[in-house]
Order: structure tokens, then C-alpha cells, then sequence
């Protein structure tokens, strides 16, 4: 076989450049001791995804497996599930940012309705 020794697909200045790159976060799993399933485990992973993307999770679905769990641990979630994997779910990590960043809103919303309405009963 004939190797070529020159590079026909490097037509830019840039084509050894380190892209540039941001962290985001995904939830780590584990199996517990004697579990059945798959749970989270703090803390979660640090991935890196290009600037002005979303980030990709994986997590385990509803028939996920104890026995699935190389798919769910470390930098493995660190990016979208197979097409044809029904075990895993792939969800943004700006969803699962606005999934802690929610619930927090809802707290506080609550807690200010409810320190309203104590103040408003003390005036009567």
C-alpha cells in the first residue's frame, strides 16, 4: 500500500488549533449496596461542551437496569443517548439546570405569599 505523505485536508492555518471549550454539569449515578436501581450520586460530573451549545445528558430511563450502569457513570454522561436505546434519556444541560433553578423559584414564591398573607391577617 502507497501512503501518502502529505496532508489533503488541511486547506486553513488553523487546522491544529485547540477549540475553545466551557464546563457544564450532568448528574453522576450509582448503585447502591443491595439496590434495584440506579440513583443519583453527588457530586455530579464536569463535561465540556463547545461555546454557545447545549450541553447533552445522559440519564437512565424508567427501563434502565442495575446492570446498565456504565452507561450512567462518570464523563459517560457527558454527552446524548444512542438513537435506539430505550434504557437512556438525553435531556440539556440547561434542562437540568432549570430543574434545580425551578423548584428554588417556587420555594421563595411560596414563602413571600406566605409572608404576605401573615402580615396582611395582623392589619385585621
Amino acid at each position: 500500500a502507497v501512503v501518502s505523505t502529505q496532508s489533503t485536508g488541511c486547506t486553513t492555518d488553523d487546522f491544529n488549533v485547540i477549540p475553545t471549550v466551557v464546563d457544564y454539569i450532568c448528574d453522576d449515578y450509582e448503585v447502591k449496596t443491595d439496590a434495584t436501581a440506579i440513583t443519583v450520586k453527588p457530586p455530579q460530573v464536569t463535561c465540556k461542551k463547545l461555546p454557545d451549545t447545549d450541553g447533552a445528558c445522559k440519564t437512565p430511563s424508567d427501563t434502565a437496569v442495575v446492570g446498565d450502569i456504565a452507561l450512567f457513570r462518570g464523563q459517560a454522561v457527558c454527552m446524548k443517548c444512542a438513537d435506539d436505546n430505550a434504557k437512556c434519556v438525553t435531556v440539556s444541560s440547561a434542562g437540568s439546570l432549570a430543574a434545580v433553578i425551578l423548584p428554588v423559584m417556587a420555594l421563595l414564591y411560596a414563602l413571600i405569599y406566605t409572608l404576605e398573607t401573615l402580615s396582611i391577617m395582623r392589619q385585621v
